[in-house]
């Protein structure tokens, strides 16, 4: 038992170093980039946001803030092409946010797929295989 709950405490102790590092990248590009720290509002806002957010999830253990870090998640892509300009900080909010996305399914998975059609998947690389004749296959065994 006490082996259990040591490898939970290590992996609890792994997800919140995780997220303070991701939450860190995502503060620095918040306050280095010059078209985000100029236009300090929605955008920088947006940032903000997320970055108290996953603070609150994986520091404070608050169930609420995951509902609402994983909503929140769904308009990253609109808003790195709204207001990332430059390909650098688009492509580090990219791996942050994937990064993140990661991260939370790791702390909260989800075990039933009910739609095929309507399912995200996310895999450790940002790389699209056929999944679904692998998945297919696996569910066939």
């Amino acid at each position: 038992m006490k082996v259990q709950t040591r490898k939970n405490t290590d992996k609890i102790q792994a997800m919140q170093s995780h997220a303070e590092h991701i939450r860190f990248q995502l503060e620095s590009v918040r306050h280095e980039d010059e078209e985000l720290a100029k236009n300090n509002t929605s955008e920088s806002n947006y940032l903000k946001q997320v970055s108290d957010l996953v603070n609150a999830v994986f520091q404070q253990d608050d169930e609420t803030a995951h509902s609402t870090l994983i909503d929140k998640l769904e308009s990253c892509q609109g808003f790195i092409q709204q207001n990332a300009k430059s390909y650098r900080t688009q492509q580090q909010l990219a791996e942050l946010f994937y990064d993140l996305s990661l991260l939370l399914a790791r702390r909260k998975p989800i075990n039933q797929l009910t739609d095929k059609q309507a399912t995200t998947l996310f895999t450790s690389c940002q790389y699209q295989f056929d999944l679904e004749r692998l998945i297919d296959q696996i569910n066939q065994q």
